[in-house]
């Protein structure tokens, strides 16, 4: 019985395997020689399955293959059997193929488990997996794979309904967020001047002059860090402090609020520092990665250096800059070395140029990216809250 149910409902849930159900199903196989580019129909393989198509067969294929062969009706409940187990797409009628053994689906008649429940059942489901070195779900792991079902085909549909309605508004949020994301990287590219040029293709009123060329050594001092590491990390530390991962993984381009504390007294920052790590495994352009101090004082980790910038430069300008024009974070990443960790050190960047309007318009600029950002932050946040609600219903009213 799950912990939270609807009041009209008591009997216990069917315990029963999904074999019960129906047969599982799949399409005829396409051949490689069989699908293009472009074309009629997509076709969608496994790491294509759920998003994006980069494959299509043609119409007459298609026709065939659906008359002759396994294909979905309208409803049913297609599942990833490889790579991420799992995953699926409610398929809704319209022109498409999918790639035989990898994605499948149970024929199923509903009489039993209806497939919106079904839908979000999946995503509960411990699937018992043969592992190698792709993981696999088999048909007899399928088959065998046991779950818990109300009786009540209506008590199905409430619950159903309940998740896809939050799917609905995560759909719709994550929409949002996508079209924020792609706002701050169109006006980033019309913002900074492209490739060549010293004037962006826009630009605030007020402002025409065009951009300087400065090395990165005449836009602020150098500062070099302590060795301050994870070990030195207290919860309710004396100074607030930044660790050069953090750069990574708890900021972007500006430091809004800094997160970790220690009770080690080590370099301090101010507000307009800006903060650049030196090492990574990932690789070159990943190392590329400074944030701008925006709290008035931390203190700051090992394994980064630090540009305090002189009174013409805006800290989070350069980073904004640094961060999302291509071109100059190549330029940079050019310079870091190594293979299985790769640095970058001052000394190697330092004769690197960057191109600066006028302060006033260094600090405009800033500005807007950063209340995009705030937006941003605030559209993931509202997400991550509805799936966490999600997730603590799914725990709570499936058993």
């Amino acid at each position: 019985m799950p912990r939270i149910r609807f009041n009209e409902f008591h009997e216990p849930w069917n315990h029963l395997s999904l074999g019960r159900l129906g047969a599982i199903k799949m399409c005829k196989r396409i051949l490689k020689c069989q699908t293009s580019e472009t074309g009629d129909i997509p076709f969608y393989k496994i790491g294509t399955f759920g998003k994006t198509p980069d494959a299509f067969i043609s119409k007459e294929t298609f026709e065939e293959y659906k008359k002759l062969y396994s294909f979905p009706k309208v409803g049913d409940i297609l599942i990833s059997a490889a790579g991420t187990i799992g995953r699926t797409v409610r398929f809704s009628g319209e022109d498409s193929y999918y790639q035989d053994s990898n994605i499948v689906w149970i024929d199923n008649d509903e009489t039993t488990v209806i497939n919106p429940f079904l839908e979000i059942l999946y995503s509960v489901v411990n699937w018992n997996t043969d592992t190698t070195t792709i993981q696999r779900l088999y048909n007899d792991n399928l088959r065998q794979t046991t779950i818990f079902s109300p009786k009540s085909l209506i008590e199905q549909n409430k619950v159903g309904s309940i998740f896809h309605h939050i799917i609905e508004i995560l759909t719709a949020r994550q929409k949002e967020l996508e079209k924020l994301e792609n706002v701050k990287k169109a006006c980033i590219e019309q913002m900074f001047p492209s490739k060549g040029e010293t004037i962006p293709q826009l630009r605030f009123k007020g402002f025409d002059d065009e951009w300087k060329i400065y090395k990165l050594e005449d836009i602020g001092i150098l500062l070099s860090t302590s060795t301050l590491g994870y070990a030195d990390l207290t919860e309710n530390g004396k100074y607030p402090c930044i660790l050069y991962g953090e750069l990574y993984t708890k900021y972007d381009e500006i430091i809004m609020n800094v997160i970790s504390h220690t009770d080690v007294k080590a370099t301090e920052i101010k507000k307009n520092d800006i903060l650049f790590p030196t090492s990574t495994t990932v690789d070159a352009i990943s190392l590329i990665a400074p944030s701008c101090m925006n709290n008035d004082f931390a203190v700051a980790g090992g394994d980064m250096f630090i540009i305090r910038p002189y009174d013409h430069v805006d800290g989070n300008f350069v980073s904004y800059a640094i961060n999302n024009v291509s071109h100059l974070k190549l330029s940079l990443a050019k310079k870091a070395q190594g293979l299985t960790i790769v640095h970058i050190h001052y000394n190697s960047i330092k004769d690197e140029t960057i191109l600066l309007p006028s302060i006033e318009e260094q600090k405009r600029i800033s500005k807007y990216f950063r209340h995009m950002d705030e937006l941003i932050s605030a559209k993931r946040q509202e997400i991550e809250k509805l799936q966490n609600i999600k997730q603590a219903l799914l725990d709570k009213m499936f058993v």
